[in-house]
C-alpha cells in the first residue's frame, strides 16, 4: 500500500498543479497563458471578419480582417484594450507618466494645442476644443493604433457629446459606412516587412477605417473610398463600393494564414509614430 501511494502521489501533485494553473488561467484566452516555453509560437491562423464569418480565398465579396475576431480567438480582446495605446479615448483612467499627446495643428492661425484626456500639465481634453470620437478620428487616425476613439459611435463618445438629441446624424451615417477602426494589433506584433502602416494611414485619410489593418497588413488590396460615398449608401441594396481583393497566394489549403508575430514589436514598427526630427542644422 505504501508503494502505492508514493507512485501516486507525483500524478497527484501533478494534477493538482494543472488544475490550479488551469483555475488561474479561466479569464485569459488560449493565447494569453504561458507554458514554459520560450520557442516562438507559429502563427497559421483562420482569418474572420467583423460579421463572425470566416474568410477563404474563394470568397466573392470577402469582408476585411477583424482583428476582434480574429486575434480574439486565442487572446482576450478587452484586456488589450486596456492597454496603454488603447485607452486613451477614455475619462476614467490614471494619468500615468507623461508622454506624447496628440497635437492639434491649425496652419491658417499657426496653432499648437496638445491633446490627451489624461491629466497632463499643459494638455487640453478633446472635448474642450469640440473633439468628439468621430472628429478625433478624422484629425488623427493616420498615427492612430485602434480601439477606443476608434469604436465609439457617436453617440457613445466619453465627452458628454453623446446625447442624442446632440448627436450629428450625418456623423451616425458616416461611422455606418467606414466601420470601427478596431485596434490594429499588426501594425506592433507583424514582424513580415510587407507590413506597411502607410498604407493604413492612406486607408484612413479615406474613411476606410474598417479596411486600415487589413490593407496595411499586406493581405489584401481595397479599392474605393468611404468618404467619397453619400451618407444613405447601403451596400445591401446600393451593391460593394468599396471592394476587397485577399492574396490569395497567402491561404494554405486549410485557409490558414501564416501571419509572422513576435511578442516583442521590433522598433521599426515604433518609429511610424513615434519618431522625432533634429532641426538643428548639422555642424552648428
Amino acid at each position: 500500500m505504501i508503494q502505492v501511494i508514493r507512485t501516486l502521489l507525483p500524478l497527484v501533485l501533478l494534477f493538482g498543479g494543472f488544475a490550479v494553473g488551469q483555475a488561474a488561467e479561466k479569464d485569459k484566452g488560449l493565447g494569453d497563458g504561458h507554458d514554459g516555453n520560450r520557442a516562438s509560437i507559429t502563427h497559421l491562423i483562420e482569418l474572420w471578419d467583423d460579421r463572425g464569418k470566416q474568410i477563404k480565398s474563394a470568397d466573392a465579396q470577402p469582408r476585411p480582417v477583424s482583428m476582434r475576431n480574429t486575434c480574439g480567438k486565442c487572446h482576450d480582446y478587452d484586456t488589450m484594450a486596456a492597454g496603454w495605446h488603447f485607452h486613451s479615448g477614455s475619462t476614467n483612467v490614471l494619468s500615468g507618466r507623461v508622454g506624447e499627446p496628440w497635437m492639434l495643428t491649425d496652419n491658417r492661425i499657426r496653432t499648437q494645442i496638445p491633446i490627451s484626456n489624461r491629466d497632463w500639465k499643459g494638455t487640453y481634453k478633446p472635448g474642450d476644443v469640440d473633439l468628439n470620437a468621430w472628429k478625433f478620428l478624422k484629425k488623427f487616425s493616420s498615427h492612430f493604433p485602434g480601439g477606443n476613439y476608434g469604436e465609439m459611435a457617436p453617440s457613445e463618445d466619453e465627452e458628454g457629446e453623446g446625447d442624442e438629441e446632440e448627436v450629428d446624424t450625418s456623423e451616425l451615417f458616416r461611422w455606418e459606412i467606414s466601420g470601427k477602426y478596431e485596434i490594429n494589433c499588426l501594425a506592433c506584433h507583424h514582424a513580415d516587412r510587407k507590413q506597411n502602416q502607410s498604407d493604413s494611414a492612406l486607408q484612413a485619410a479615406k474613411e476606410n477605417y474598417r479596411w486600415a489593418a487589413t490593407v496595411g497588413s499586406g493581405l489584401a488590396s481595397v479599392k474605393g473610398t468611404a468618404s467619397e460615398l453619400e451618407d444613405f449608401y447601403d451596400p445591401e441594396f446600393d451593391g460593394q463600393k468599396i471592394i476587397t481583393s485577399y492574396d490569395k497566394s497567402r491561404f494554405d489549403s486549410e485557409n490558414k494564414v501564416f501571419l509572422d508575430i513576435v511578442r516583442k514589436p521590433p522598433s521599426n514598427r515604433c518609429y511610424f509614430c513615434h519618431s522625432t526630427q533634429d532641426l538643428q542644422t548639422p555642424g552648428k
